[in-house]
């Protein structure tokens, strides 16, 4: 039972608000962030997620182009490609199912956006929230002096998206440091899976109405 005993109709309700929430968001032109002080972290856009593998889905293949066409508009030497790179042993699996496991086709980038790769910089990660991880932390030291926007795109909204986000914002409100930290709306996604009742539409505005309210910028990009 969830808690307040809030029913059925209440919840749809709850949801209907936080939906109509995102829908006014404002539309900003992805040549308004093409500027020295903004990185793109693109965040576990992999085969494992978009076409093999038990964690892949659609949804999140159909986000190749849209972040390809973003990555053309923006400097190349600001773009981080942050992605999820496993040992077969890797203790997370205990929490999903195996994916993306290092050398394996499911930790490729995707091929829509391997050419980007090349000349961006790639960070592996063995966690959900791509902050912790070491490659992170170093290039964090050397990096955030100069650069004052974030902005993440990718999968999944509801782990590794939102951990991210949340994590870096709150680094930044410690801190009392004025930083933007920007999630696009149409360029994040999750995948869905009905026999787990991981509601993709659902997880996706829960996800996106919690980062708002923490003080990540949630907004669409339009070219």
């Amino acid at each position: 039972m969830l808690r307040g005993n809030m029913e059925d109709g209440e919840t749809l309700k709850a949801l209907e608000i936080m939906k109509n929430s995102l829908l006014v968001k404002p539309a900003v032109e992805a040549s308004s962030l093409n500027n020295e002080k903004t990185a793109v972290f693109v965040i576990d856009m992999l085969e494992g997620f978009a076409r093999e593998g038990s964690l892949s889905d659609r949804r999140i293949e159909m986000l190749a182009e849209p972040i390809a066409e973003l990555l053309e508009a923006l400097p190349l030497t600001n773009i981080v490609f942050m992605n999820d790179s496993h040992g077969e042993d890797s203790i997370e699996f205990e929490d999903y199912p195996s994916h993306c496991i290092k050398g394996s086709g499911e930790a490729e980038i995707v091929r829509e956006l391997k050419q980007y790769s090349k000349t961006g910089i790639i960070m592996e990660k063995n966690s959900t929230n791509g902050f912790l991880c070491e490659d992170f932390k170093e290039w964090f030291e050397e990096n955030r002096k100069g650069i004052s926007t974030y902005l993440l795109v990718g999968v999944c909204t509801d782990i590794c998206i939102k951990q991210f986000a949340m994590t870096l914002k709150v680094w930044f409100l410690e801190r009392n440091i004025d930083s933007r930290v920007i999630v696009p709306i149409n360029m994040v996604d999750t995948f869905n899976f009905e026999d787990t009742g991981h509601n993709g539409d659902v997880m996706n505005v829960v996800s996106l109405y919690e980062m708002d309210s923490g003080g990540i910028e949630i907004l669409y990009i339009r070219f």
